[in-house]
């Protein structure tokens, strides 16, 4: 199994509703996009309106897919799981025989159904829901998700150049990549010289310094 368990998954994976065709995923993986993966059992009976309302929110974004794990021992209880995934959801479903499902059990410690976690297309965890915060997500925290996937591909997969700007949902006016005003944190970081303020990443999370003072 390589290091992207993404890429691992192209064969255990069926399509429902208006997903595109299954080959088209190493294309998609090799964009900046994120994909999303649902562990849910039949015996949670709120799973079919949490799928509705994941539905809604991420069809409406291009940038989001989302992959559903029944979690069942049986194929009886996994067949009667997959009779609740209406064909107006679209969404890719491992299938039975997938021996990925308890790797990624593993993988991304599920302990509680239902379960959502978001991935970065390197199979990285950016965030893992449980039923309460599942139950209020809104279109404008996937936001937060492609900020995260942002800066991810901006820190590993190419060198950020001095002097680079960029918007990010943080702050509200362009930011400028400097090793100035960054003393005590070890490098460069993004700066917005109209508020004066600094911003640092690692990677899932922002620092923010105010540097008024300075």
């Amino acid at each position: 199994m390589t290091n992207n368990i993404l890429k691992e998954i192209k064969y255990d994976l069926i399509s429902k509703g208006s997903e595109p065709n299954i080959d088209n995923l190493d294309q998609y993986i090799s964009q900046n996009k994120l994909f999303t993966i649902f562990f849910i059992s039949k015996i949670i009976p709120e799973i079919q309106s949490l799928l509705y309302s994941l539905n809604n929110i991420f069809t409406k974004k291009d940038s989001i897919k989302l992959i559903i794990c029944i979690c069942s021992d049986t194929k009886e209880s996994f067949e009667e799981t997959l009779l609740i995934i209406n064909d107006d959801i679209s969404c890719l479903i491992f299938n039975y025989e997938s021996k990925i499902r308890e790797v990624l059990i593993y993988k991304y410690n599920i302990i509680t159904i239902p379960t959502l976690i978001i991935l970065y297309k390197d199979g990285s965890l950016i965030d893992s829901l449980n039923m309460e915060k599942i139950e209020s997500l809104k279109e404008e925290d996937i936001k937060g998700w492609e900020n995260i996937s942002k800066i991810k591909y901006i820190y590993k997969e190419r060198k950020i150049e001095l002097g680079e700007t960029t918007k990010l949902s943080v702050h509200h006016h362009e930011l400028i990549y400097s090793d100035n005003g960054m003393k005590g944190y070890g490098g460069s970081g993004w700066i917005c010289d109209i508020c004066r303020k600094s911003y640092f990443s690692y990677i899932n999370n922002f620092f923010c310094r105010n540097r008024k003072n300075e």
